[in-house]
């Protein structure tokens, strides 16, 4: 079987963007905390 056979015989062809979205997500209320990111000093004694 060729791929251009799968393809057909598999119905229609989805981009990636396609097969990866999720529908209702936008529906999703997502408001994560802001995180403060702190350096630290290294100690190489």
């Amino acid at each position: 079987m060729t791929y251009d056979d799968f393809n057909r015989l598999s119905g229609k062809s989805r981009s990636l963007v396609e097969a990866l979205s999720m529908p209702g997500l936008s529906e999703i209320d997502f408001s994560p905390e802001r995180v403060e990111i702190y350096s630290r000093t290294v100690d190489l004694s």
